[in-house]
């Protein structure tokens, strides 16, 4: 909710308050405290780093939602080649991305300037095929 209503750091300290007292946050949790991050930039990359560690540690690293929002978060915190670490990590784990995946890599992918054109061939390419895998299992089904 703090995040939400523009107030990125109260979101922060409610989330380092249940830390303090040993709850454990959950997947909605994790999505909302990286998007406090996300919201305040470079300045807060290394709590980022450390929610990161969080959700490895319990275990929570192959929920494609939870890391969308990773690779938002490194994004935006000027981490753009973490952004696609992890995307790439995603991939080898055979974690399907989402549209919101493909929307997140390529603006992680434009931060980092012409260089990476052919990355950004590279996953439109696989984009095109889990669209057109996505396609025709629909189809299949009607």
């Amino acid at each position: 909710m703090y995040t939400k209503c523009g107030e990125p750091n109260k979101a922060i300290a409610v989330y380092d308050h249940m830390i303090g007292n040993n709850i454990t946050p959950n997947e909605i949790t994790y999505i909302n405290i990286l998007s406090a991050i996300s919201n305040l930039g470079p300045t807060a990359l290394e709590k980022g780093k450390q929610i990161h560690q969080h959700i490895t540690q319990h275990k929570l690293d192959t929920d494609v939602i939870l890391l969308n929002s990773l690779i938002q978060m490194y994004t935006k915190c000027g981490e753009p080649n973490k952004s696609i670490e992890l995307y790439d990590q995603m991939i080898a784990n055979n974690i399907t991305p989402t549209e919101i995946t493909f929307t997140n890599i390529l603006s992680a992918i434009s931060n980092l300037g012409p260089t990476a054109l052919e990355k950004g061939k590279q996953i439109h390419q696989r984009e095109n095929i889990y669209t057109n895998k996505s396609h025709n299992a629909n189809s299949t089904q009607t």
